[in-house]
């Protein structure tokens, strides 16, 4: 099904803003974006029955996660549309996080 595209005054395409404010707040991943399988293909979501940018929808999602905190949710996202070097940049993120939060409670002190 075709959908029509509403660019806003910015030229963001309002259609997936809208749908990507809906994932967002339904959280229900899984049935409307799909998700990756067992295998590692990507299985369909309620959103690929329409002709719409399934990789900026799910960006923008993942963004959205991303800045709430949620960096689980943002890794899973980035993930089911290919974009790895994205997965990368959080995961180096949070485990360098991590890591220096673990390491200042192992410092000592030398006098």
């Amino acid at each position: 099904k075709a959908v029509v595209s509403t660019q806003s005054t910015g030229g963001e395409d309002m259609f997936a803003v809208c749908i990507a404010d809906l994932i967002q707040e339904s959280k229900e991943y899984r049935t409307l974006l799909g998700y990756l399988d067992s295998a590692g293909r990507k299985t369909k979501g309620a959103i690929d029955r329409f002709n719409v940018n399934h990789s900026l929808i799910i960006c923008t999602v993942a963004e959205a996660a991303e800045k709430r905190g949620c960096w689980e949710e943002a890794v899973t996202l980035y993930e089911l549309a290919s974009n790895y070097e994205k997965v990368l940049e959080i995961l180096i993120e949070e485990l360098s996080r991590r890591f220096m939060s673990n390491d200042k409670g192992h410092e000592h002190v030398h006098q």
